[in-house]
């Protein structure tokens, strides 16, 4: 039984976060920077700003790529969760604590596994100039 109460708790947690996720989405894309882009536009512009309006579209754009690539990591972990296995450590085997998934939903790892696989990466990059 405390198996499907933890996996009833983690549903709900990850159903919550993603419409959370897809609200803010909404919110900064629709709503704050496509009124932002409006009063920009209804002004005349110099190339100065032509170009921060550029920046702003790029800034919009590079979000709205950041919130996919979240989307799509709920995505795999709504499908773990239908197959029962969400919030098991890929590495390891061991559960993912309640905590580490309320902070991120789509975590694969357990803590002590991710930070062992960061410095794997990081010792891998080598030095950076």
């Amino acid at each position: 039984m405390p198996k499907r109460i933890r996996q009833a708790r983690l549903e709900k947690l990850l159903r919550e976060r993603k419409q959370k996720l897809l609200k803010g989405l909404h919110d900064e894309l629709f709503e704050k920077l496509g009124s932002e882009y409006g009063k920009e536009f209804e002004r005349g512009m110099d190339s100065g700003d032509i170009s921060f309006v550029d920046l702003m579209q790029s800034v919009g754009i590079k979000l709205v790529d950041i919130r996919q690539e979240e989307l799509i990591k709920m995505d795999e972990a709504e499908r773990k969760l239908r197959q029962g296995t969400y919030g098991i450590c890929e590495e390891c085997g061991r559960e993912i604590s309640e905590e580490r998934l309320a902070a991120l939903p789509y975590a694969v790892r357990c803590v002590e596994d991710e930070e062992r696989y960061e410095q794997t990466k990081i010792r891998g990059r080598g030095p950076t100039m």
